[in-house]
């Protein structure tokens, strides 16, 4: 692919996860902060911590300070990390945390909904699991959880980020009834399930496409495209069209559905004229790479 389109393609995939991440911010400030509603993952530890040090010193800081804590936790995580798993994928992650460090803090977080602590966790969740869901599309994450849960899958197949993420989520949420009233555990489990399913409706990574691609052009240059490009394979079955009785070839490739727009992409790039037929959600066995990002 030529080098003018990758940069097109990186450059939709950053403004995508900048709107995407301020999104998920202001469902967190104007529906969760200011009912003391604590979100999962290690954005949730960091509020606590948050709740935790302003009530100690009793200081009222002028702006969130769970975002400067939560960066300041994910550097660390992000160097380790630059030497387990894609750089392109930790860029756009650091892209996404950049954003969302500012944004949380400058965002009021005054209630829109003040007299409805369960419809703010509801809007709430929704809002920000879409902009997560995005931005997980995009190719980049909010950090944290995500990121460490991505090295362990990788280090060992028989773990899950799911998995891992369940029990971070358990261990913070178990802690809440120690520092909280019932209330403030019962309400952000309520936001943590309406966050997973909505980031889970626009995130469809893990749901399989098999897409054939009917060419005239001569060679692969398609399929080693594809190869090099995606890693994925691609089998290549010679054809002939019934009217034309022209020579053709079909590539036939199974991809997660977030790589449908790369390929689309690719295709072309090398031909405008291919003839491409996607069918979604199916069920994929054997050696099959389910990619994580």
């Amino acid at each position: 692919m030529k080098k003018s389109s990758l940069v097109v393609n990186e450059t939709k995939k950053c403004i995508g996860i900048i709107f995407s991440t301020l999104l998920y911010c202001f469902g967190i400030n104007a529906f969760l902060v200011p009912h003391n509603i604590y979100c999962g993952g290690f954005m949730g530890y960091c509020q606590v911590l948050r709740t935790l040090i302003v009530d100690f010193f009793d200081i009222n800081p002028t702006f969130d300070i769970a975002s400067i804590i939560y960066y300041c936790i994910n550097v660390p995580i992000l160097i380790f990390a630059w030497f387990k798993i894609s750089h392109g994928y930790l860029l756009r992650t650091i892209l996404c945390l950049t954003v969302m460090t500012p944004a949380l803090a400058l965002i009021p977080t005054k209630a829109l909904l003040p007299d409805d602590r369960l419809a703010s966790c509801l809007i709430g969740g929704i809002l920000s699991g879409a902009g997560a869901g995005f931005y997980l599309r995009m190719g980049a994450s909010g950090g944290g959880a995500d990121v460490i849960g991505l090295i362990l899958i990788r280090g060992n197949k028989g773990k899950s980020i799911g998995g891992f993420n369940l029990m971070v989520n358990m261990v913070l949420y178990l802690g809440c009834i120690f520092f909280f009233d019932i209330g403030v555990l019962i309400y952000s489990v309520i936001f943590s399930v309406f966050f997973s399913i909505f980031m889970d409706k626009v995130y469809t990574q893990n749901i399989n496409e098999e897409v054939k691609i009917i060419t005239r052009l001569p060679g692969d240059q398609i399929g080693k495209a594809i190869m090099e490009e995606m890693g994925r394979g691609v089998t290549i079955i010679n054809s002939k069209g019934a009217y034309t009785n022209g020579e053709s070839r079909i590539l036939y490739v199974v991809l997660s559905k977030y790589e449908i727009q790369y390929l689309r992409t690719i295709v072309k790039e090398y031909d405008p004229n291919a003839f491409v037929v996607e069918s979604g959600s199916v069920n994929v066995y054997g050696n099959y790479l389910k990619k994580l990002i």
